[in-house]
């Protein structure tokens, strides 16, 4: 099975590559430190050796798998955003892990945490497993045919729709809200109108509780006062036996009489008072005050009842206004889908315009690679901010998902090849183990050819067991055991003719294969 992987380094001036691999104590390895130049780098060596070990330290320092070395350290030449983790960057920036208790990362001797390190690298790395399908993506696809899209109009129209498309969701999401509420609307307003009438029928006034619980302290004294005043009224009767009296006496009564009468007035005023407590209401009024006390209870006050009262009327009234508001926004939204249909019409029509052009391009690198009929076609898909279209690529009129292994990888290298033709800037790493094992002599050479032309643009790292692919390399290093250890150490010239060599004939070299392994490195190598 062939493994494949991809890193892309995007960069603002420069070109990234790893400088520098250090590893320390990892399975086999005791230790490996080699400095790593551009262009095409090989990996070679007997199966068994370590060349797939080797590749996964570089993607356990950077916390996409688990690796158990006691250290690794990867150099990348160039500068990093790293503002977002509080690191500085530098020209050269130092991914590490480290084993001790615990294993611990590092970008310049600064610790990130595993998940972090991990989402540093994912902002200029690409992880891909055997199956994995960034290249075929309909989003990565559509920057291919737009990247070979030279017109300004179609850049233009590109960003309007991003623009306006924004608005349009936000639109509909407000919209969607109100739709939500709407549904919800009817029980709302019922909610509101009950919680609203209860307090209006109640109809409390501020004050009035206080008022009530002093009446029904008088209830509670009107049978002991009534009683009281029936036992002092006899007194009334010897006014005027006592003003006769005074009279006898020659004594002025005016002050008694004044005295009397007012007392008269008093306990008549009270009688009155106590009389009218008419006890068929005194059943009204526990009700009353029960139900301004729950009242009081719930809301904290009366005061705070009514404003509550207040606050639920307003709302309410936003209820009944949600059906203008929904309508305002269904109105600016048709006018947003218009102006959106418009330009994506205009879109489509654009791209399809190239693809002629470009399924041709990409026929001309899948048949140097052996595989053809390779198939490219627009058709309507969801609406987003890159447009209406989803690009169907198929190899043989066969879905891509359905292709082999070895047909797919093939695929994925044209297309990449693409991608960096068209993307003046593109660079970075690429990194693939065993990329062409499993594969005859013309299609190694043929992705060996693709792998040289992508050179230009990658620092490429790959493991090899063909001799086409390692002939090839700018750099050619071997994996080998030592006894129980394995070791990597970078190939001379001479030393690179006996390993191809060994890759033609087998551990047996002829001077044959050696005669091979020199006229395949004076046609393809350095």
């Amino acid at each position: 099975m062939i493994a494949f992987a991809i890193i892309r380094f995007c960069f603002e001036s420069g070109k990234y590559m790893i400088d520098r691999l250090y590893i320390e104590d990892y399975l086999n390895f005791d230790k490996i430190d080699i400095n790593l130049g551009s262009g095409l780098i090989v990996f070679s060596g007997v199966s068994g050796a370590g060349k797939s070990v080797l590749f996964n330290g570089i993607l356990g320092v950077l916390g996409y798998i688990s690796a158990d070395a006691k250290k690794i350290d990867l150099e990348i030449n160039n500068k990093l955003d790293l503002q977002d983790f509080g690191i500085s960057s530098d020209d050269v920036n130092v991914f590490s892990m480290i084993r001790g208790k615990s294993q611990r990362f590092f970008i310049n001797t600064q610790s990130i945490s595993k998940k972090n390190i991990n989402i540093v690298a994912k902002n200029f790395i690409n992880y891909l497993s055997v199956k994995s399908s960034d290249e075929f993506e309909n989003k990565n696809l559509l920057k291919l045919i737009d990247s070979t899209i030279n017109s300004k109009a179609h850049n233009d129209n590109l960003s309007t729709l991003a623009s306006i498309f924004k608005e349009y969701e936000q639109k509909l999401i407000e919209l969607n809200v109100i739709k939500e509420k709407e549904l919800k609307v009817e029980e709302l307003k019922e909610f509101l109108n009950y919680e609203i009438s209860k307090i209006e029928k109640l109809n409390p006034k501020i004050g009035e509780l206080e008022e009530l619980l002093e009446t029904k302290k008088s209830f509670s004294k009107k049978e002991k006062i009534l009683k009281l005043i029936d036992s002092i009224n006899p007194i009334f009767e010897y006014e005027s036996k006592v003003s006769e009296l005074y009279t006898l006496l020659s004594i002025d009564s005016n002050e008694f009489n004044n005295n009397f009468n007012e007392l008269k007035i008093n306990v008549a005023e009270i009688e009155a008072k106590y009389e009218n407590l008419d006890d068929d209401n005194i059943e009204k009024l526990l009700n009353r005050i029960e139900e301004l006390s729950k009242l009081e209870k719930r809301h904290g006050s009366i005061e705070e009842a009514l404003e509550q009262k207040k606050k639920k009327e307003k709302e309410l009234e936003l209820y009944i206004n949600i059906e203008l508001e929904k309508k305002s926004l269904g109105n600016d939204i048709k006018i947003l889908e218009s102006e959106i249909t418009n330009i994506v019409n205009q879109i489509t029509k654009t791209r399809n315009s190239v693809l002629p052009k470009l399924e041709k391009e990409l026929n001309v690198l899948t048949s140097s690679l052996f595989i053809n009929n390779a198939s490219m076609s627009i058709e309507p898909t969801t609406l987003s901010s890159s447009g209406k279209d989803n690009v169907i690529l198929k190899l043989n009129d066969t879905d891509i998902h359905k292709l082999s292994s070895g047909e797919y990888n093939r695929l994925r290298l044209s297309l990449l090849l693409m991608y960096a033709n068209v993307q003046a800037s593109s660079n970075g790493i690429l990194l693939l183990d065993e990329v062409d094992s499993n594969l005859s002599g013309k299609e190694a050479d043929a992705i060996a050819n693709i792998l040289q032309k992508l050179s230009i643009h990658y620092q490429i790292l790959t493991i090899s067991h063909q001799p086409q692919l390692s002939s090839k390399a700018h750099q050619h290093f071997v994996v080998e055991k030592n006894k129980e250890a394995s070791v990597v150490r970078e190939l001379s010239s001479d030393e690179r003719v006996n390993e191809i060599a060994r890759m033609v004939s087998g551990e047996n070299i002829t001077n044959e294969a050696k005669e091979l392994a020199r006229s395949l490195m004076q046609n393809g190598g350095k």
